[in-house]
């Protein structure tokens, strides 16, 4: 009996075993009522799947990306902070706080003992030079000279024209002749031939393009009838043949010019020519018939003429043209010396009241540093600092045209733009200048008021248009990865992602323009939140 229990158990046991594969049954948790010995089954235990993070998806898209400097600025007094170009020390200042100046009054002045130095040794060169031409006017027995040996060609060429020619004249002018009609049959026949190759030339090419043509025609015709691949093929080859159309244009616009050129030059080549040797003919003629009265008379007028120059010299001096330039090199270094003198010296750009002096006779200052302040309560400007300035994550600022139109609004006056333009920027230090930082200060703007009445304290929106692009594809810069100078997007290619390298041109703080690597339309996935 005891052998049959234990058997039956095993059996249970292995049916039980058989249900817990295919149905889990939870593990027992009492115990069972009979001493008979119990077997319990675990559950098999699985972690849920974990749901996928949505990834945000952004569509390519065309339009306009416009790169917008914002930020605000302050309506106030125009303030002229004056600054010198120069760095220097502080000789002399000639205001005072308080005092109401005068466009263009002197106001201070950097040392210019160096400068002045060197003025005073310009203008001794200069009085030296002077002082030499007028020694050089005592020396005129040169020119003098000169104009007598003028006398004695002409005197020369007079008593030529007075002999009658020689045989070896009359040997020359005759070889002169011949020599200029053999010179007339050369062009002629050399630049004939220029111009027939070019003729030919382009009769060829109008041949080409005529041909052409009317493959165009006909292939124009097959591609209204095709249909299909064959209106494809079709429509490639009457491209190709457009193409070629084209070129042919322009290789008989070409001839037809080269040819025009090849006409025109044997024109002029052989009238050329044909004057050479009507000027030898003549020459002939007049060896031939002697000397000549009228060459003869035009003689003597030149011997006459070369004496009055000769009497003329003896009465005037020429000045040596080194001396001349000697003496204007001396002004130009004066002018220039002047010059630098007056970029030491500032002077009052407005009128108005000194308001602030921020240095003492005597101390250094350096270029862009401001010095003197200038107030002008009759006029208004709006002022932005640097740090105002850098707007939407900027960490420098552009250059600035100086004629750049700037849009400001106000809450005084909602719904209407004022334009406006920089009126001064800070200067900046050749050390920024050359690390290329953008110099910190104030910016003062001026603005077109409209007639409308405004305070000191008024807060200015302003806005300037940096960059404009129009008709360009763009994305928003969190659909866009970069590593160090590689830009990447995620591509939706039908369900399965590509990283795709992309160009990236114009970046404003919502957009960034696409200039290659993706197309209109096409959807990337951007970086799924945490």
């Amino acid at each position: 009996m005891q052998r049959h229990i234990i058997l039956s158990m095993c059996l249970a046991g292995v049916l039980l075993a058989g249900c817990a594969r295919s149905t889990p049954v939870p593990v027992a948790t009492t115990a069972p009522a009979t001493a008979a010995p119990t077997v319990g089954f675990v559950e098999p235990t699985t972690e849920p799947s974990p749901t996928p993070i949505p990834r945000p998806t952004y569509t390519v898209q065309r339009g306009t990306i416009e790169d917008i400097l914002r930020f605000t600025g302050q309506v106030s007094a125009v303030q002229y902070p004056m600054t010198f170009t120069q760095d220097g020390i502080i000789e002399k200042i000639f205001v005072r706080p308080g005092q109401i100046i005068k466009q263009g009054d002197l106001i201070a002045q950097l040392n210019i003992e160096d400068l002045q130095a060197q003025l005073t040794d310009a203008k001794l060169n200069l009085a030296q030079a002077q002082r030499t031409i007028t020694q050089a006017t005592q020396a005129g027995q040169l020119e003098v000279r000169q104009a007598e040996l003028l006398v004695e060609a002409a005197q020369q060429d007079l008593a030529q024209a007075k002999q009658p020619p020689t045989a070896l004249v009359v040997a020359q002018a005759q070889t002169a002749v011949r020599e200029a009609q053999a010179n007339l049959d050369t062009t002629k026949n050399n630049y004939s031939q220029a111009k027939n190759q070019a003729k030919s030339d382009m009769e060829r090419a109008v041949a080409n393009l005529q041909t052409i043509q009317e493959q165009y025609g006909a292939a124009v015709t097959q591609l209204q009838k095709a249909k299909g691949d064959e209106a494809k093929e079709l429509q490639a080859k009457v491209d190709d043949l457009k193409r070629q159309m084209a070129e042919a244009e322009a290789a008989v616009a070409t001839a037809v010019i080269n040819y025009d050129t090849a006409r025109n030059n044997e024109v002029a080549a052989v009238s050329d020519a044909e004057a050479k040797l009507d000027l030898a003919r003549a020459q002939l003629n007049d060896v031939l018939k002697g000397p000549d009265q009228f060459v003869i008379a035009e003689k003597e007028r030149a011997v006459r003429s070369a004496e009055i120059a000769l009497a003329q010299a003896r009465q005037r001096i020429q000045v040596d043209p080194a001396l001349t330039t000697s003496v204007e090199s001396f002004r130009n270094q004066i002018k220039n010396i002047e010059e630098q003198i007056a970029a030491r010296q500032l002077t009052a750009p407005i009128s108005g009241e000194i308001v602030e002096i921020n240095v003492s006779v005597g101390e250094p200052v350096q270029v862009g540093m401001p010095v003197i302040t200038i107030f002008d309560e009759s006029r208004l400007e709006i002022m932005a600092e640097t740090s105002d300035m850098l707007t939407d994550g900027r960490t420098s600022l552009p250059q600035f045209n100086p004629r750049q139109t700037i849009t400001i609004t106000f809450d005084r006056y909602p719904g209407k733009s004022f334009e406006g333009s920089i009126s001064l920027a800070p200067v900046p230090s050749i050390d920024l200048e050359l690390e290329g930082e953008t110099p910190t200060g104030t910016y003062h703007f001026v603005f077109d008021t409209q007639g409308q009445s405004f305070a000191s304290g008024d807060i200015a929106e302003i806005s300037i248009l940096l960059s404009r692009r129009t008709n360009a594809l763009y994305l928003p810069p969190e659909a866009i990865r970069t590593s160090r100078s590689r830009s990447t997007v995620v591509v939706d290619r039908g369900g399965t992602e590509e990283t795709v390298e992309i160009k990236t041109g114009l970046v404003t703080p919502d957009k960034v323009e696409i200039l290659s690597g993706l197309r209109e339309g096409e959807v990337v996935f951007g970086e799924a939140d945490e």
